[in-house]
């Protein structure tokens, strides 16, 4: 089985809030990712254009699916943003307001 690893995340594997971040960060060039370091129903990452600074897909810690605005993230984006969204919301940890 072949393994598409970005950075030291590969599939199958859990990935927390704070892994999801900094890997994004690091990977995308249209595209940035925070964190609110809320709970509930509130979003906890929003994914903001570079461009044109407005949200193109957001994540409520409640949720399964990204909320998406815009569709032109690339496969390693999408790669991403999936295992996040396919990690339990219980399993996801907590976001670093650092």
């Amino acid at each position: 089985m072949d393994v598409f690893v970005t950075q030291d995340i590969q599939c199958g594997h859990m990935i927390t809030y704070q892994d999801f971040l900094e890997t994004f960060n690091a990977i995308s060039q249209d595209y940035h990712a925070w964190g609110t370091g809320r709970g509930g129903a509130a979003v906890v990452v929003a994914i903001v254009s570079n461009y044109t600074g407005e949200m193109a897909a957001s994540l409520r810690a409640d949720s399964l699916a990204w909320d998406f605005k815009e569709s032109s993230f690339n496969s390693k984006e999408l790669d991403l943003m999936s295992k996040l969204a396919g990690n339990m919301p219980e399993f996801r940890g907590e976001i670093n307001d650092d």
